[in-house]
């Protein structure tokens, strides 16, 4: 972690660039945002159906759909690339062309 130098974005939108292969990673904003419901949305049922008995059925039911979504999207949230580095022959090119090192043939 002591090795990420460059970041952009706020918030649950952050992206950090790769140190190793300049490639710029994320994760998705939207998952983020449903894993937090997910797990305050099963703790907080879970602390009704202890304290309100009378209201355990539906609390139990929300619960469940609260930790179904917090399980799927902590499953599908996973560093993504949102910005490929160059290509190395791209990279090469492009040094040859700026430096004129390669011949066009309309010297000839």
């Amino acid at each position: 972690m002591t090795a990420i130098a460059n970041t952009r974005g706020k918030g649950f939108a952050v992206e950090f660039q790769c140190p190793k292969c300049e490639a710029w990673l994320g994760k998705s904003a939207w998952l983020q945002r449903a894993k937090l419901l997910g797990f305050y949305g099963t703790a907080g049922m879970a602390l009704l159906a202890y304290l309100k008995p009378e209201m355990q059925g539906m609390a139990i039911v929300i619960a469940i759909f609260c930790a179904i979504t917090l399980m799927v999207s902590h499953l599908l949230d996973q560093l993504q690339i949102r910005e490929k580095p160059p290509e190395p022959e791209a990279i090469e090119v492009n040094h040859k062309f700026a430096s004129g090192a390669v011949d066009s043939g309309a010297n000839k």
